[in-house]
C-alpha cells in the first residue's frame, strides 16, 4: 500500500499546469554500509493526475494498492528552459 501525502503543481511541455500526487510507501529498515546500524526510510514518488487542487487535497491520507520501487531506465538528457 502507498499513502497519498500531498500534491505539487507541475508544468507540462506546453507550459500548462497539472497536479502530481505525491505518494509514500511503507516504512523499510535499511542497514547502513558505513556504521552497520539500521535506520528507517520510506520511498516517495509522484504520479501525474488530472485532478484539480480541491480533489487532490481531499485525497491526502488515502491509501491505494501498490508500492514504490526503484527501476532501471535508459539514460536521457533534460534541458532546464530557465537556465539552459
Amino acid at each position: 500500500m502507498v499513502r497519498i501525502i500531498g500534491f505539487k503543481v507541475r508544468m507540462n511541455a506546453e507550459g500548462d499546469p497539472f497536479n502530481a500526487l505525491i505518494v509514500q510507501g511503507s516504512v523499510e529498515l535499511v542497514k547502513s554500509q558505513e556504521t552497520g546500524l539500521f535506520y528507517a526510510i520510506a520511498k516517495k514518488a509522484s504520479i501525474p493526475s488530472t485532478f484539480d487542487d480541491k480533489t487532490c487535497e481531499s485525497l491526502i491520507g488515502q491509501e491505494i494498492d501498490g508500492s514504490v520501487q526503484k527501476a532501471e531506465c535508459d539514460p536521457y538528457s533534460f534541458t532546464n528552459e530557465e537556465t539552459g
